[in-house]
């Protein structure tokens, strides 16, 4: 028997535009946005036509695709998601042009692959959310630093902690 298949290969347009919206940091100017109209399929007949299919051939019907205009940097290009994975269907400019046929495994691998300005941005997000992560554990377990010997006083520390007035202030007198 064959197995049962996934979501994404029934029907790949949630998977393309989660895609795009957890890699909106990455993208643009150019807007990037689904292409429903040649994309399939894209209703509940559509889908349970591609599932009996699916169940009949033991295959992925190659008729499932969700396709793309993605804006990069770098130009607009038509990415294609099917059974293959994400294929750089067309490119706007010539640095897009050799990467036009080549499939990649995932969204995130096709943009790094193709955009410079991607990566960098990547790296840029990467240490922005390891910095923040480091700045809250830092907070974690070190809630106090930087009162001691300020005030001397019991008992305001903690409310104007609170009040956010003393963070950040070094312990310089």
């Amino acid at each position: 028997m064959s197995p049962v298949p996934t979501s994404l290969l029934l029907d790949p347009l949630p998977e393309l535009l989660s895609a795009l919206s957890s890699n909106a940091w990455g993208l643009g100017p150019s807007p990037s946005r689904i292409l429903p109209q040649a994309s399939f399929p894209l209703t509940e007949t559509d889908r349970a036509e591609v599932l009996r299919e699916t169940r009949e051939t033991g295959r992925t019907s190659t008729r499932v695709v969700g396709r793309a205009e993605v804006g990069v940097e770098e130009g607009v290009m038509g990415v294609v998601l099917d059974r293959r994975g994400f294929t750089v269907e067309s490119g706007s400019t010539p640095h897009l042009a050799p990467f036009v046929g080549r499939t990649y495994e995932s969204f995130e691998a096709l943009l790094i692959g193709v955009s410079p300005v991607y990566v960098r941005k990547m790296t840029e997000e990467v240490g922005r959310r390891f910095a923040e992560r480091l700045e809250g554990v830092r907070e974690e377990h070190d809630p106090g630093e930087g009162d001691e010997g300020q005030d001397g006083e019991d008992g305001e520390d903690g409310e104007e902690e609170q009040d956010g007035e003393r963070l950040g202030r070094s312990k310089r007198g």
